[in-house]
């Protein structure tokens, strides 16, 4: 895989803001749930209570600004990778910084088939990613699920609805991420799947670019691929993608 692509810069800083974001909804768990514990262990320091659902709203609120600006630079980062993406499938220059040598694919010429090749590329080595991901991800996303959804329910029982609404709303962005997750997995798997469909379809036509129908199975692929990333709006783990980075590329070749 290259060591420079067009969308480098914008993912390292989206990169760094989806850090900001989880340590955030973190310490919202932590306080909130302290927020509910402290009515009850807390009567001599009275205002230890309200002070926590303070600061639980006011991390509540940081969330929604850093998801804000994570997603404005995710959105920035996943124009310039597509960019990238069509440069190096029809050699277009769409993007400043070039995609050579990122790609496993550059001794197939330029044009769909290259094109079906990244896309099977990219939803192979992505799929690879989140299968490590999806473990730890389901251990802790569920379990600060389950465990900040009882403290709502304990909350209502006491009668802090405002709160417990709060930590509803905390516990199911935990889950959501799970379930993306996993939604996504499903996907990248249908896509590779039709993709060795169309590998098999085109196998004896010397250029597919003069086949329309080839070529608008792969155009509606590519739309499939784009939506996935779109609707996910997901960082993947990049520590478990340089673990794994060597043996997904090992792996890909092997099977092409």
């Amino acid at each position: 895989m290259g060591k420079e692509i067009p969308q480098q810069g914008a993912f390292s800083e989206a990169n760094k803001i989806h850090h900001a974001l989880v340590f955030l909804q973190y310490s919202a768990f932590v306080t909130s749930i302290l927020s509910s514990l402290s009515e009850r262990i807390t009567v001599k320091y009275q205002w230890i209570g309200p002070s926590l659902i303070v600061l639980t709203v006011i991390l509540a609120c940081l969330i929604f600004i850093f998801q804000s600006l994570f997603n404005e630079k995710y959105r920035e980062a996943e124009d310039l990778r597509r960019d990238g993406f069509i440069d190096f499938a029809f050699q277009t220059k769409m993007a400043n910084i070039g995609a050579n040598g990122y790609y496993d694919s550059a001794d197939i010429p330029a044009g769909y088939r290259r094109l079906l090749a990244q896309i099977h590329q990219n939803s192979f080595e992505s799929q690879m990613i989140i299968n490590k991901m999806l473990p730890k991800s389901g251990r802790r996303n569920i379990a600060f699920f389950v465990l900040l959804f009882l403290i709502a329910v304990f909350s209502l029982v006491t009668s802090s609805f405002f709160l417990a609404g709060l930590q509803i709303l905390l516990s199911v962005n935990f889950l959501i991420e799970f379930l993306t997750l996993r939604r996504m997995k499903n996907d990248f798997e249908n896509i590779q799947k039709k993709c060795k469909d169309i590998w098999e379809a085109v196998e004896n036509e010397p250029n597919i670019d003069d086949d329309v129908k080839g070529t608008a199975h792969i155009i509606r692929l590519l739309v499939q691929y784009e939506t996935t990333l779109s609707y996910a709006s997901i960082m993947l783990d990049s520590k478990i993608y340089n673990e794994i980075n060597q043996q997904a590329t090992n792996e890909w070749r092997s099977l092409v």
